[in-house]
């Protein structure tokens, strides 16, 4: 369609460029169709999507999605990603600061996801053997919990400031709780930590070389490039959420409770200045750490969704 407008100028095709993205394939399809509609209809497309999708689609299904493009999909920009300068997709993904507190709050109907994901839950088991079915219910549920925990660390950073530490303490103890769940959940994924890991290892021609990769592996997804990058190559992954985002957090809030609650100054330059190093350290790990992945991953989303929502 677009190559035959007469405003097209020298435009001949378009592309995308993921960036190791790896995942949200129904965006890249919906962008890929696109030439070949003259008035693309969202609805109906992801009505046929599913069904290719998963094997069969429902009125059940496709009211679900509905919800799912309400609460997720009709986002026309992440400004989570590089709020305030600093990279990451969740605050959780960022190095820890006080000032989360400002965040207005990320994009999206984080209602309208639950919603979608319950619908979702409600009809598992008629689609218990199309497995890209479970594939969206584990990373819709990535999406919902990730950004609970953000909402979360907020009001935990808030309830130290105002010295209700009763109420920050059982923050962040939910905080820990939903966010090491999610970890074990996100192993039903592709891509984790321990597969990151053991495919740099399995670069090297012996253990020196392979040492070197995991380390970069690591240094990769984290530090990167800097100050200026940090935290730009975060990922989704299990290993990530439990070993490297909630102990950093965990780390930084300690600190920050503590100076609340003896009424000193809080450094925050100091706390920063920590983190890198505990940063650098994580990064020295030789260890690959073990993939787990639930058994029953219906049942789990359930079980978390409704801690949640509880």
């Amino acid at each position: 369609m677009v190559t035959s407008s007469p405003n097209k100028g020298a435009l001949s095709g378009f592309g995308v460029f993921p960036e190791g993205i790896n995942n949200n394939s129904v965006a890249y399809e919906f962008l890929f169709d696109l030439p070949w509609q003259a008035q693309p209809n969202l609805r109906s497309w992801v009505a046929e999507h599913t069904k290719a999708r998963y094997g069969k689609t429902s009125p059940a299904l496709l009211s679900a999605w509905d919800k799912l493009i309400d609460g997720v999909y009709s986002v026309r920009y992440w400004s989570t990603r590089w709020w305030e300068g600093s990279a990451g997709a969740y605050l959780l993904f960022k190095r820890p600061t006080v000032a989360i507190t400002e965040f207005e709050g990320s994009p999206g109907d984080l209602e309208s996801l639950d919603a979608g994901i319950a619908e979702l839950l409600s009809i598992a088991e008629e689609y218990q053997d199309a497995p890209l079915f479970i594939y969206d219910l584990v990373d819709m549920t990535k999406q919902s919990v990730s950004l609970h925990a953000d909402l979360m660390l907020q009001q935990a950073v808030a309830a130290f400031r105002n010295k209700d530490f009763a109420k920050g303490d059982a923050l962040l103890n939910e905080v820990t709780s939903i966010v090491t769940r999610l970890d074990t959940l996100m192993g039903w994924h592709q891509e984790t930590l321990h597969s990151w890991l053991s495919d740099a290892s399995a670069y090297g021609e012996n253990a020196e070389e392979s040492a070197f990769y995991v380390k970069n592996a690591r240094q990769q997804i984290t530090q990167w490039g800097g100050s200026s990058l940090k935290d730009y190559a975060s990922k989704a992954w299990q290993g990530m959420y439990k070993g490297y985002y909630l102990p950093r957090w965990k780390q930084y809030l300690a600190a920050y409770r503590t100076a609340m609650q003896n009424g000193s100054h809080f450094d925050d330059a100091a706390q920063q200045l920590g983190l890198i190093e505990w940063e650098r350290q994580w990064i020295e790990q030789p260890e690959i750490p073990p993939l787990v992945k639930p058994e029953n991953p219906v049942s789990f989303v359930s079980d978390l969704m409704s801690d949640i929502k509880r």
